[in-house]
């Protein structure tokens, strides 16, 4: 697949924080054009190699950042909230054991709630986090709580 003049192919280690393209080391900026995008949405490790192949196969490369955005979200590859995160710079914190964030619903008092897929049964749930600030990490986790969620 082309991007930008370039091959893109996710790396074998994909979600290495490695760049598909010149293999330069991912940074925590937003990104500016799809190549940079593409890098972090590999070291995300929301999508295989495959699945990003497969999502680009009939995107026009100088649509740009916004349009493949939309590509995405609009194929149910990626979540709106998962997009703008990757905009943002951010590739990291989208796992937690065996949950894949997809959404943030609200902040309490004391814990932010995010939406998530159980990524062993498939269904959609609300993940309860108490920062540790408040709760100690425990094996170098966050402690939650999940919920079966009912919303849209």
């Amino acid at each position: 697949m082309v991007f930008g003049g370039s091959t893109f192919s996710a790396p074998a280690g994909a979600g290495s924080g490695v760049h598909p393209v010149g293999q330069t080391t991912v940074s925590s900026r937003p990104p500016t054009d799809v190549d940079e995008f593409l890098a972090l949405l590999v070291a995300s490790g929301l999508l295989d190699r495959a699945a990003i192949d497969d999502a680009c196969s009939g995107f026009d490369t100088d649509s740009g950042l916004e349009e493949l955005c939309s590509h995405l979200v609009g194929n149910n590859m990626l979540s709106k909230w998962q997009c703008d995160k990757l905009r943002d710079g951010k590739y990291k914190g989208f796992f937690l054991d065996n949950y894949r964030f997809v959404g943030h619903l609200n902040v309490g008092e004391t814990t932010s709630t995010f939406l998530a897929d159980d990524l062993a049964t498939g269904k959609r749930v609300a993940i309860e986090i108490t920062p540790p600030t408040v709760v100690p990490l425990r094996d170098g986790k966050p402690q939650y709580r999940v919920t079966e969620f009912f919303g849209d």
